[in-house]
């Protein structure tokens, strides 16, 4: 299930970038979005190396460790697709985008990684508090909405309401984790309580796809639109403590895909 997860992300994030960048005439936003799909790929199974290793104690971790050749394949062949597709890209040839893409891995992969002196130990950035959550939302925002239209005059608008809607994703998966996440992390479902978070998953939702379809009216009259809302909604609606990780890991990553798709679609 981690591994069919793993690729779902991958491709989610694919295609939410090939989304943005055909709505907004990116020129390499085809290469970009098979760049990020190889990206995520190498850090989202490099993650699984890390944290299992943290907590070999886990019961995930003796799943995992069932399967550690095939993430080590994984995440060997998104790292090697991900350096050639860059490279003969051509992303290297602007520097502002440069370092937001090497910005944006350095800090996924020290999401998870002890390396803050923290309470006389070491903390990774997700320990922190408040910053889990948010840490993620920059992170995705950057690399899914700002870079495809990096070109375009209303990229920062865009970033800004990408993390409305990566953030309305995201909550989901902090309350899958209440009863795995340290206090301390003071979470948005810790915080509020998951019922609550969930209505302000559903309120950003709600929101991201008002200012898209301001920002884009033709969307108003687009039946493929108000179904991506419709499926949307009804699934942070089905949120819950007690969903199976199954729910998560292929329904909420999911909704990203069909955002993706959506977009891509209303670019032709």
């Amino acid at each position: 299930m981690v591994l069919k997860s793993n690729i779902l992300i991958s491709f989610s994030a694919a295609m939410l970038a090939l989304g943005i960048g055909s709505l907004y005439a990116y020129p390499k936003a085809i290469t970009y979005s098979v760049f990020l799909f190889f990206a995520t790929l190498f850090i989202y199974n490099t993650l699984r190396f890390v944290k299992y290793y943290l907590h070999p104690e886990s019961a995930q971790a003796l799943l995992y460790k069932q399967s550690k050749f095939v993430h080590a394949f994984f995440a060997l062949t998104g790292l090697t697709g991900s350096v050639l597709v860059f490279f003969t890209g051509g992303f290297f040839s602007s520097s502002f985008l440069f370092w937001i893409i090497l910005s944006g891995g350095i800090v996924s992969l020290l999401y998870v990684i002890p390396f803050i002196p923290y309470h006389n130990g070491k903390a990774a950035l997700r320990d922190l508090p408040y910053s889990k959550l948010f840490l993620i939302g920059i992170v995705w925002s950057a690399l899914t909405f700002f870079v495809p239209a990096a070109h375009h005059p209303d990229r920062i608008t865009l970033f800004l309401i990408g993390c409305f809607y990566i953030l309305s994703v995201t909550i989901p998966f902090d309350i899958r984790d209440l009863p795995y996440d340290n206090p301390e992390q003071k979470t948005l479902p810790q915080i509020l309580g998951w019922r609550f978070s969930k209505i302000l998953s559903i309120l950003l939702c709600g929101l991201f796809f008002a200012i898209l379809a301001n920002h884009f009216p033709r969307f108003y009259l687009s039946v493929f639109f108000w179904i991506t809302v419709a499926i949307h909604l009804l699934i942070l609606e089905l949120v819950h403590p007690q969903q199976p990780h199954n729910f998560y890991g292929y329904f909420v990553d999911g909704l990203i895909a069909l955002l993706g798709i959506f977009l891509w679609y209303s670019a032709y």
